[in-house]
């Protein structure tokens, strides 16, 4: 038994036998946190500072009836660009799909998916300024009015 617990000992100066080092079972401990938070950080709907007016906004930021116009006119612009975006995508996503690589169609759906959800913020933040209300609902953008302007 003696030999046996020195050949042990040997080996394991040798190879460390401890499996949880092989992993890094810490380390993904760390990243797993670090992740969590990140969800939650992302994920979670804050709150918003200040309830003001939209023209209480505009004169806090200094915006002329110009730059808003002119934001109004980028936003549209660029909801018109992701969905033609989207649209390529989600074309390549079906070829991909036809010709049989799989994962190339389900990476072009997440990008499609993205550019979407692009589009969608640009033509909510564009509803925002036509309806001249901060803090649209989704029902309201859904329904295409505004219930009260504060």
């Amino acid at each position: 038994m003696g030999f046996f617990s020195s050949v042990k000992k040997a080996g394991s100066k040798i190879v460390d036998v401890r499996v949880d080092r092989w992993i890094g079972v810490s380390e993904l401990r760390h990243t797993t946190n670090q992740l969590i938070t990140y969800a939650v950080d992302n994920l979670s709907v804050k709150k918003a500072n200040r309830i003001e007016t939209f023209d209480e906004a505009m004169e806090r930021l200094n915006l002329e009836e110009k730059n808003i116009a002119q934001k109004l006119n980028e936003f549209k612009l660029l909801c018109g660009i992701f969905i033609l975006m989207a649209i390529a995508v989600f074309s390549y996503a079906v070829y991909m799909a036809t010709v049989g690589f799989y994962m190339a169609c389900l990476i072009s759906l997440s990008l499609t998916a993205y550019m979407l959800a692009m589009a969608f913020r640009f033509h909510f933040w564009a509803f925002q300024i036509k309806n001249r209300k901060l803090g649209c609902t989704f029902q309201e953008w859904l329904d295409s009015k505004v219930t009260d302007k504060h």
